[in-house]
């Protein structure tokens, strides 16, 4: 079983094949992190329900921990499961969160989670946990986003078949990580598509100023919504409700104690 979970990345100059293992990033990976970290789980339920509940998936796992001092026993209980499954947490994502105060947040599933201040129509305030895309996240999507339209052997294409091509690349991203609490990163990203492709329409008519005209290039691209099989970028990144996987309910929750609501401590870690 050791032998068959072991992880093993095959590099770019061995073209032989591996005896034992699967490669890293394996869709089969996912399966075999689950049954293997199964003993984990059982573990947890007999030993560790009073210190936290834990999430995990696959190998990705956070405990929801009331205080610090649970926290800190969840951490070591789960370091002495981990040494009887002959594994290693991850000494740089591993790690204890104080949500309380917002200073803190941690990245799980390819979301950041923090604690923010929102004030109301009525100028209250409130304390509310968002969900946005983590910076690794933002960095891949826009380096997808460049890849396929300021690339010098895109110059001779159309403008509508850019944006139609490009939609099939962020059409998933956005699904995935629009919530209630992004529409500022997704407003982010929506701006860098416009200067991207005002960039590459100035390099198109060979321009100097590569940011010139950008407003005339959002409005162009605005036009495209009336015509047929032509999606407008901006829209789709703002397009909201495209799902309710928590029916915009904060994924942090919240105890009420004698000191009125208070967040849950959140201890993260990674195999």
């Amino acid at each position: 079983m050791n032998s068959a979970v072991s992880l093993k990345k095959v590099s770019k100059e061995s073209k032989g094949k591996s005896s034992c293992g699967t490669i890293q990033g394996s869709v089969i990976s996912p399966l075999l992190a689950n049954i293997y970290l199964n003993t984990l789980d059982r573990l947890r339920e007999k030993y560790g329900l009073t210190h936290g509940k834990l999430v995990r998936y696959a190998d990705d796992t956070v405990i929801i921990c009331k205080n610090k001092k649970r926290a800190n026993h969840a951490l070591s209980l789960l370091q002495y499961i981990m040494g009887k499954l002959e594994l290693k947490l991850h000494p740089v994502k591993t790690k204890v969160v104080c949500m309380w105060d917002g200073k803190e947040g941690f990245d799980f599933l390819g979301m950041h989670h923090r604690r923010m201040t929102t004030e109301t129509e009525h100028g209250k305030t409130f304390q509310e946990t968002y969900q946005y895309p983590c910076k690794k996240a933002m960095k891949k999507i826009k380096a997808t986003v460049k890849v396929n339209v300021n690339s010098r052997q895109l110059l001779v294409a159309k403008e509508e078949d850019l944006i139609k091509n490009l939609n099939l690349k962020i059409t998933g991203w956005r699904n995935y990580y629009q919530t209630n609490t992004s529409n500022k990163w997704m407003q982010a990203l929506d701006w860098y598509i416009i200067c991207t492709f005002t960039r590459w329409y100035n390099n198109k008519h060979q321009r100097r100023n590569k940011m010139s005209k950008v407003g005339f290039v959002r409005k162009n691209i605005y036009k495209k919504r009336t015509k047929k099989n032509v999606c407008c970028i901006t829209q789709s990144c703002r397009k909201k409700n495209v799902g309710k996987p928590c029916e915009g309910k904060p994924h942090v929750r919240f105890d009420e104690g004698k000191e009125g609501l208070r967040p849950l401590t959140y201890f993260t870690f990674t195999f």
